[in-house]
């Protein structure tokens, strides 16, 4: 069904102002946990005019050691130097563009898969107000964010290619997929898209072929009739069978509501971590999967919907970020779900039955918002206060016994930190290089037997000790060894949780006692104190 050109635009503009509605800022500063890891190394790029951690060809992707997929990094950048504004208003911005971006790259690639107003206008609005999108663009360096609203443009691509299979097409689909890569790591599954790809390609050529062989059968009433529903029969087999046999729901076994080993409870603990991504609209997509199947006269874009979810079944086990790559899929399947039943109402019913799906999608992202954001960390006042004393009277480099703490007034500053990585403490990281830890260092291939879904990269890195330096700096008593290690990194302060006194922090939940700031309470004294910080000169 075709809309009037002005209506389709009006509706556009009331989403994007729904959604820059729903992003306005409810805290006093940025949100997040990594995020301000994330824009201390915006503020290296915009210091040194580089991104240092750029060593070798897969580091813009992350796929080496000391390195992290960098596009979010030199775009924040970019827009920070050229419109002269601070990064963290930048910031700000750049997630606000990307929640706007979102509904029309969801558009251009619902326009795509079926040339239906209603269709299009159903999975902008779907997609663009998921909670897991809208609550990974509300104030932060859009890496995941960015990563979803381009997802679509991918499969947009992705299907042109199938239409239209030419070395423009196919070399246009694989630049999408290498944008993807420079946003974040999961790009990597994307590679499922291109086996739906091949599946697809392969299902629209048996069609073709069968169709000219047997006119006579294949094209007639009952023939049809009865192959939908042996079609869907078959169809289900396969997804029960992905399901139940690729070891998907061994991953849901324990969950906030569900904890057992039976199948029931794993399968609950499946549909709500889906639902809790994808939106309380989430039901619909079962029944939009069976809308395509049913369909007359399948096209490519049929067969590459039908093949989405056979190749994102198996990829569920990484439950802690299918949120991430699953939103652009579901906004298809949910949409079809949804425009299968507003096409059936009268005419003059579907305005109405459109702003219904917009009220319902929005009071779904407005309750994931107020239900996610007690749970998201924000920077506080007295931890900005920090960060532009820092910015001020630190010079040198800053330890810190809390590493998100850390990551937070760096944010703010700019000042090299330890631990690098923020909460996560990691033992290496792009900091290392961007911070001048790091001058050099050697990576030594891994074994493909090695490699695993929590791998950072393809190589590891041999002499590097960074996080370990750190351990031990917070476990030594001041005196010679501790003035060695803040020597070789340039350290002259202590950064100091005070809710934590005299103990420093893990990203893997452990606790030790710090002898160094045991001995710093008797013999040094503090350069800053806020609400719940210590700033003290150490070295």
């Amino acid at each position: 069904m075709r809309l009037p050109r002005r209506t389709v635009w009006a509706i556009i503009v009331a989403l994007a102002c729904v959604d820059l509605i729903l992003r306005y800022p409810q805290t006093p500063h940025g949100v997040g946990v990594d995020s301000f890891s994330f824009l201390t190394l915006t503020h290296a790029v915009v210091s040194q005019g580089r991104l240092a951690w750029i060593v070798h060809p897969l580091s813009p992707f992350g796929l080496y050691p000391l390195s992290y997929p960098s596009g979010s990094f030199a775009l924040a950048a970019a827009f920070s130097d050229t419109s002269g504004a601070a990064l963290e208003p930048a910031t700000l911005v750049l997630s606000l563009a990307t929640g706007v971006f979102g509904i029309f790259s969801a558009f251009t690639m619902a326009r795509e898969f079926w040339r239906n107003d209603i269709f299009a206008i159903n999975v902008a609005i779907v997609f663009s107000l998921m909670p897991k999108f809208l609550t990974n663009t509300l104030w932060e360096v859009p890496t995941r964010g960015l990563f979803m609203a381009l997802t679509p443009l991918f499969l947009w691509a992705i299907l042109r290619a199938v239409k239209v299979a030419t070395l423009k097409t196919l070399g246009f689909a694989g630049l999408m997929f290498l944008l993807l890569g420079l946003f974040h790591r999961l790009a990597v599954l994307m590679v499922v898209v291109f086996i739906a790809f091949l599946v697809t390609l392969i299902f629209a050529t048996a069609a073709q072929v069968a169709k000219r062989r047997f006119p006579n059968i294949l094209m007639t009433p009952s023939f049809r009739s009865r192959s939908r529903l042996a079609g869907l029969l078959v169809y289900s087999v396969v997804l029960a069978g992905l399901l139940f046999g690729s070891g998907v729901l061994e991953s849901y076994q324990r969950g906030a509501y569900f904890s057992n080993d039976g199948v029931p409870g794993a399968l609950g603990n499946l549909a709500l971590s889906l639902a809790r991504s994808v939106g309380a609209l989430s039901p619909l997509a079962l029944l939009g999967i069976p809308v395509v199947l049913f369909a007359r006269n399948k096209a490519q874009a049929e067969y590459l919907f039908l093949s989405l979810p056979l190749a994102i079944i198996p990829t569920l086990f990484l439950r802690s970020y299918t949120g991430f790559y699953v939103v652009a899929f579901f906004a298809l399947f949910i949409a079809m779900g949804c425009s299968f039943l507003l096409i059936r109402l009268r005419r003059r019913l579907v305005p109405f039955a459109i702003v219904a799906v917009l009220v319902a999608a929005t009071a779904g992202g407005s309750l994931a918002v107020r239900l996610e954001l007690p749970s998201i960390t924000y920077m506080t006042d007295s931890e900005y206060s920090a960060g532009l004393y820092a910015q001020r009277a630190v010079t040198g480099a800053m330890a810190c016994n809390d590493g998100l703490l850390a990551s937070r007034i760096a944010s703010v500053s700019g000042t090299a930190y330890l631990p690098i990585g923020g909460a996560t403490t990691a033992a290496y990281g792009p900091e290392a290089l961007a911070f001048g830890f790091v001058r050099q260092f050697n990576a030594v291939p891994l074994r493909f037997a090695d490699l695993n879904i929590d791998s950072d990269a393809l190589y590891a890195p041999t002499d590097v000790t960074v996080g370990a330096d750190w351990s031990v700096l917070m476990s030594t008593h001041l005196g010679p060894g501790a003035d060695q290690i803040a020597h070789r990194y340039g350290i002259t302060t202590v950064c100091e949780s005070v809710a934590a006194v005299g103990i420093y922090h893990t990203g893997w939940g452990v606790d030790y006692e710090s002898s160094l700031l045991e001995d710093m309470y008797g013999s040094r004294y503090a350069l800053f104190q806020g609400d719940g910080i210590r700033i003290w000169h150490a070295f």
